[in-house]
């Protein structure tokens, strides 16, 4: 059986990735001269108390070192795995990825194959990824046949972002296309996405007012959906009850359901450049998620 291998930035609880047989490589998040471990060591709500602590101080994130991913890798191949997948966030926006690739090429004399793969996307996108393949796993799937549908699923699923500041992601750097003649005042409320082509970081809308993101973002839900008929479609969020019970409201409005019972946070890796009170809509064809 082959093992799976991921980063700290999915919505599943650690606990959670234990029990699924999941081995979790962390990032780092630094708050001055503070380094702390993603999830183990600083969890989500303590973050998102911490980034309104120390603000106008903004924390930093690091990704693993290769020699992170080569351990986890040896680790799994000790305990008898017969291959890996490994599933990393948007390569876009870390070099989370690239150690995984690195760190593969290094364990050439394990003689396994190792399938690491970039979601070009994050949260739930990839905890949809990870729960999918760990029952294709248990179902004796093949190694090579997952990262093919965790290929397919990269693909196909669809991340909206509804953020209550641009100040974080734009100092942070990350956005890719879509900034101009944006600017930090409160009445924009930005949507941003991650490109298929690439991962990176893309403004799609920038409406002014709460009121006119929560429309805007049922919209786009709505043609994802008449795309994709009955997609998967999970919440995740940083403090963020408020925004997506309101965008619910209207999604039941129009008749397109969403799981009530996966709403998780928004990692403390993306409230770095997200920022407290941005919420995520997380999209995916059923049909991949089944086996």
């Amino acid at each position: 059986m082959f093992a799976i291998v991921t980063d700290s930035t999915s919505d599943i609880p650690l606990a959670k990735l234990d029990e699924l047989g999941v081995s979790v490589v962390p990032l780092t998040i630094t708050f001055g001269d503070e380094v702390y471990i993603d999830g183990f060591e600083l969890g989500p709500a303590r973050f998102y108390e911490m980034l309104h602590e120390r603000y106008p101080e903004l924390p930093k994130s690091a990704c693993p070192a290769p020699g992170a991913f080569e351990a986890a890798f040896r680790k799994a191949a000790d305990a008898g795995a017969d291959g890996i997948l490994c599933i990393t966030l948007t390569g876009a926006s870390s070099g989370t990825y690239n150690s995984s690739v690195v760190a593969a090429q290094g364990c050439d004399d394990l003689e396994i194959p190792i399938s690491c793969i970039d979601s070009k996307s994050t949260a739930a996108v990839m905890s949809m990824m990870i729960e999918t393949a760990c029952r294709m796993r248990d179902a004796g799937v093949a190694l090579e046949a997952v990262a093919a549908r965790m290929q397919q699923i990269v693909e196909e699923s669809a991340i909206f972002v509804g953020m209550q500041s641009i100040e974080f992601i734009y100092k942070g750097g990350k956005i890719a296309e879509g900034g101009e003649g944006a600017d930090s005042g409160l009445s924009l409320k930005p949507i941003l996405t991650l490109r298929k082509s690439d991962g990176a970081v893309n403004i799609i809308s920038k409406p002014r007012g709460t009121k006119a993101q929560y429309k805007e973002l049922v919209k786009l839900v709505a043609e994802y959906v008449e795309r994709h008929d009955a997609p998967e479609l999970r919440f995740c969020g940083a403090n963020a009850d408020e925004h997506i019970a309101a965008v619910q409201e209207r999604l039941d409005a129009e008749g397109i359901l969403y799981r009530t019972d996966k709403v998780g946070w928004l990692c403390s890796l993306v409230g770095v450049y997200f920022g407290d009170n941005s919420y995520a809509v997380c999209l995916c064809p059923k049909r991949l998620l089944e086996m």
